[in-house]
């Protein structure tokens, strides 16, 4: 499946040639859709009656449950943009074992990231990241209940679990007057440490390497300089793109994955 997916995004990312105007100075809105895929890596598990290491395997589910996205606003300068970034990743371990019953941060191992951004080509783009892993765990051991909720941040099943770091490449492939889509490559690297159980005696410990595949709709600066109400409104379009993504490709992705 995911050999399939790269073949069609760098098909996809070869593809375009833009006869559009430049970027400009202002400030950028995207939404993007796509997937990722986990390395594996040892899962650390501590409890006051056990201790115990995992080499992890890990799916992401990228278009089920709760779908992949990412939405970020940058500011660009000439050359050279600053923005910040919500990634919704993903991370499921498919080989529990021990007293771990189940084991997954699905509704969320959001990265929360600070970028900078370099033009390479007029519509080529390096970007760089730093911030940190907001995680909600949803985690059940054989001998208690599920750990998921009523917890963490606002009691609500969050917590900053620790560093993040990415380095992307992204392509437009098409643009307009008022939007452009892009394609973005990226490698995200992780590391954190949260609960598991109530008794905060108890945590798991993990790295995270996974490369992610996107793409996206966004939004110039020209319409949210706009004097029409209706061009401010339309600023935020991309903010929508995701789930609609989610509604058509990404459930075509899906039923090929639960086929095959």
């Amino acid at each position: 499946m995911y050999r399939l997916f790269l073949i069609l995004f760098l098909t996809f990312f070869c593809c375009f040639n833009l006869n559009a105007e430049s970027l400009k100075n202002g400030v950028y809105f995207t939404g993007l859709s796509g997937g990722s895929y986990n390395f594996d890596s040892k899962l650390k598990i501590v409890r006051p009656s056990e201790s115990y290491t995992i080499d992890g395997n890990y799916k992401s589910r990228s278009f089920t449950d709760s779908p992949y996205w990412a939405f970020r606003v940058e500011k660009w300068t000439d050359d050279i943009a600053y923005g910040i970034e919500l990634i919704h990743h993903k991370v499921y371990l498919s080989n529990p074992s021990e007293s771990l019953e189940t084991f997954h941060i699905s509704d969320g191992y959001n990265l929360v990231l600070f970028n900078k951004v370099w033009r390479l080509k007029d519509r080529e783009f390096f970007r760089m990241g730093i911030g940190g892993v907001l995680a909600h765990p949803h985690v059940k051991f054989t001998d208690s209940d599920v750990f998921h909720r009523n917890s963490g941040l606002g009691n609500a099943g969050y917590f900053l679990a620790g560093p993040a770091l990415q380095v992307a490449f992204e392509k437009w492939v098409y643009e307009t007057e008022r939007y452009f889509f892009t394609l973005e490559s990226k490698l995200s690297l992780s590391a954190i440490q949260m609960p598991v159980e109530a008794n905060q005696e108890s945590y798991a410990s993990m790295s995270n390497v996974a490369i992610h595949f996107t793409f996206g709709m966004g939004s110039k600066p020209i319409n949210w300089s706009s004097s029409r109400t209706q061009d401010k409104i339309y600023y935020f379009a991309p903010a929508f793109f995701p789930k609609l993504m989610d509604y058509t490709i990404g459930y075509g992705l899906h039923e090929l994955v639960t086929n095959n």
